[in-house]
């Protein structure tokens, strides 16, 4: 991780050849070019809470939506409010912006204690515990109970959140005294586990593996190939005159 993005994009771009840097959080480094800003918004809270971090959770100024290239609308599997959602679009964007709906859909549960994996359909009726440090924790719980899960303990711990092998045995005894009979959690916490509480852990650890889908993927991946081909296409004009 580096905070400087620019100089972290050119140590990259210095070693083995790249077709395209793709960058997460990466719209208000303003300093950088781009080809492309794909901006997501979150179905069910389409404006952040209207206030930026930290009193919201706004990066930019909602007018800053006008430098978007395109809208990624995330949890549209999820109950929203339309008719807020298409007003902040209409208000804030670019009139022609493309618009694209997607959802997470969670594929795979992992084991961190050791080798294994469930399907999410074996999550029914199970008695869990479910552990996260991430900013929508309530979104993941949901998703968790789609499949029939009984959560009997949730913990959120704040996002990034780094857990030291005390608060795990907490947790953990906890679940126990419960009925949990398995732990689930997040890819993103699952590195941020201390390996030893994982090691000694006496419930099976699971983290939950959850891929992006998009209704309309082939005009998105469209869209993603031909920024990038028009940029690179630009820089060897550059470095052509130079």
């Amino acid at each position: 991780m580096d905070a400087d993005r620019a100089a972290a994009g050119q140590w990259l771009e210095g070693g083995e050849q790249l077709a395209a840097l793709i960058l997460d959080d990466g719209f208000q480094h303003l300093q950088l070019e781009r080809d492309l800003n794909l901006v997501l918004i979150d179905a069910t809270d389409p404006e952040g809470g209207g206030q930026i971090i930290p009193l919201g959770r706004l990066r930019e100024p909602l007018t800053s939506l006008r430098r978007a290239d395109a809208i990624v609308v995330t949890r549209s599997d999820h109950a929203f409010d339309q008719a807020l959602l298409d007003q902040t679009i209409r208000t804030y964007c670019q009139r022609d912006v493309p618009v694209f709906f997607a959802y997470h859909d969670l594929i795979c549960l992992m084991r961190l204690d050791q080798p294994g994996s469930l399907t999410p359909v074996q999550l029914s009726r199970e008695p869990v515990a479910i552990l996260s440090g991430i900013a929508r924790p309530d979104l993941f719980s949901s998703d968790v109970e789609h499949y029939g899960a009984l959560p009997v303990l949730r913990c959120d711990f704040a996002d990034h959140h780094r857990y030291d092998a005390a608060e795990f045995t907490l947790f953990e005894n906890d679940a126990i005294a419960k009925g949990a009979r398995l732990i689930v959690t997040t890819e993103k916490d699952a590195i941020n586990l201390p390996p030893s509480a994982l090691e000694s852990s006496r419930l099976p650890v699971y983290a939950a593996l959850i891929e992006f889908r998009c209704e309309d993927e082939g005009s998105l991946r469209s869209l993603v190939l031909r920024a990038i081909i028009s940029g690179k296409s630009h820089r060897k004009s550059e470095l052509a005159n130079r």
